[in-house]
C-alpha cells in the first residue's frame, strides 16, 4: 500500500465545486499533495474539496482525498502551484480497510452445481 503523499503516487481527482478533473501527486517532502499541470487561470479556490474521479477504475468515484490549502500563481511559470492537505490525517492510522469492487469478488466464486441449488 502506498500513501497518497508519496512522491510516486498519482490519483485522478475531480473538484467537488466545479467538476474540474486533474491529477494529484504526492509531495514526498511533507504530508501535502500537489495539483499538477493546471494553468494559472484555473478555477480553483482555497477550501475546494478534491474527490476521486473514478476515471482510472482503481479508486471508486467520490472518495474525499484532499482540500486545497494554498494557491501560488507565478506569471513567469506556465502552471499554478496548488498545495492540498489530505482529508485524513495520514500518520494517525494504524489500520486501513481495502475495499474491492463486488464484481471482482463474485467472479472468483465457484459456480453452484445444480444438485446444490436447493
Amino acid at each position: 500500500m502506498t500513501l497518497i503523499v508519496d512522491k510516486k503516487m498519482s490519483v485522478p481527482i475531480q473538484i467537488q465545486r466545479n467538476g474540474l478533473r486533474a491529477i494529484t501527486n504526492g509531495n514526498g517532502q511533507d504530508e501535502t499533495i500537489l495539483l499538477s499541470y493546471l494553468p494559472n487561470s484555473v478555477d480553483v479556490i482555497i477550501g475546494d474539496v478534491l474527490k476521486t474521479s473514478g476515471i482510472d477504475t482503481i479508486y471508486p468515484e467520490g472518495i474525499a482525498v484532499a482540500e486545497v490549502a494554498e494557491i501560488n500563481n507565478n506569471p513567469n511559470l506556465p502552471f499554478a502551484k496548488i498545495i492540498c492537505k489530505p482529508i485524513s490525517a495520514i500518520r494517525n492510522h494504524t489500520h486501513v480497510l481495502v475495499v474491492t469492487p463486488i464484481n471482482k469478488i463474485v467472479n472468483n466464486v465457484a459456480p453452484i452445481k445444480n444438485d446444490q441449488k436447493k
